[in-house]
């Protein structure tokens, strides 16, 4: 229960930096953050190309 309140305490506070800045460099470094905290660990940051279907 700490580790989900840690995490998700931690995710709060980026999206609150990244709405509170105008900085184009800032916003792009903590939104790489918050998406790469979401991710599996382990799992590369591609783009995964488009399946045909």
């Amino acid at each position: 229960m700490y580790d989900l309140m840690l995490e998700s305490t931690g995710r709060l506070q980026k999206c609150r930096m990244y709405e509170m800045t105008a900085n184009k460099a800032a916003r792009s470094t903590i939104s790489y953050r918050i998406v790469r905290e979401q991710a599996p660990e382990g799992v590369p940051m591609e783009i995964s190309p488009e399946r045909l279907e």
